[in-house]
């Protein structure tokens, strides 16, 4: 248990120091990815680590072997909530790297924009959701069908399964898509938008911590 307990301190480290460090970077204008997605992620990564670690030296100092399989399985969780968050802080693919299969289906689509955001500050309940749609050309896509995906991780250690819920955003004006939707509880949670137009289906996801 005390290997497990190292290492997971040691990938903890790991993220500590690198997300400042993918701030400054976007700071200075290097390395892709969308730096104001990745600032306002930053207090959201700071916490959900800081939470997490709290949570491993309870359970070290319990010294019981349950309690710390429980809390490196919250961890688990946590890793997976960070990797969404930094998700914005990630370069770019390198000009003509070959795509992932998902992103597109069933044919490769047109690049687009695509930005999500919620109206105020996420909380469990209903919430209003906006997804701006522009092509390479920064024009308006009006004519497409976007949804948007919540998801969160199971907790075997709290025996709380995985939640999943789906909004559909209807087209408001140039571009702007919005329409309500319901987060299931407070935490982190991944967010998939999906844009389907002209027979194509491009997804985007981002990251999102409810109160």
């Amino acid at each position: 248990m005390k290997t497990w307990t190292m290492g997971v301190v040691a990938i903890a480290a790991i993220i500590a120091a690198a997300s400042p460090a993918a701030a400054a970077q976007h700071d200075h204008g290097a390395g892709g990815g969308d730096a104001a997605l990745c600032a306002e992620a930053q207090p959201a990564v700071t916490q959900t680590l800081n939470a997490a670690m709290a949570r491993l030296e309870a359970a070290r100092q319990s010294n019981g072997a349950t309690a710390m399989r429980a809390a490196i399985d919250e961890f688990q969780v946590a890793l997976l909530a960070l990797k969404t968050l930094l998700a914005p802080c990630a370069a770019p693919e390198p000009a003509g790297a070959p795509q992932a299969a998902a992103a597109t289906s069933p044919s490769a689509a047109a690049p687009l924009a695509i930005t999500f955001r919620p109206q105020g500050d996420p909380s469990a309940g209903s919430n209003t959701f906006e997804v701006t749609v522009q092509d390479m050309a920064n024009q308006p896509v009006t004519d497409a069908d976007v949804s948007v995906a919540f998801f969160m991780a199971a907790v075997p250690a709290m025996k709380m399964p995985a939640m999943r819920n789906e909004v559909k955003l209807a087209h408001n004006a140039a571009g702007l898509y919005r329409g309500p939707g319901t987060i299931m509880m407070a935490g982190a949670w991944e967010v998939t938008v999906t844009v389907a137009r002209a027979g194509a289906r491009v997804s985007k996801q981002f990251g999102l911590v409810a109160k």
